[in-house]
């Protein structure tokens, strides 16, 4: 599909040298790309994960899919939001 005659694994890192030193350049690109050229000063980044708890006492708890596949474990799912570090609130 791609019609490469020869990769090995001296290829695989080298391309992720290269996603490396140009991390910064791509992200960049992307961001301009995604929003039509404009600056945008205020940025939020989110991610949640879960972690199951061995008591039940806990009232945050709830049962519920679990990645862990730990059946019959309450869990609890934690959350981060992070802004622009110049704008943030302390």
């Amino acid at each position: 599909m791609l019609k490469i005659k020869q990769f090995n694994e001296d290829d695989l890192y080298d391309i992720l040298d290269w996603l490396s030193d140009n991390q910064e350049v791509i992200e960049d690109r992307l961001f301009k790309h995604r929003n039509g050229g404009k600056e945008i000063s205020d940025i939020f980044l989110y991610d949640a994960t879960s972690s199951y708890l061995e008591g039940d006492k806990n009232e945050l708890a709830s049962y519920g899919y679990n990645i862990d596949k730990k059946k019959g474990k309450k869990q609890i799912v934690i959350g981060l939001m992070v802004e622009e570090m110049d704008t943030l609130s302390v």
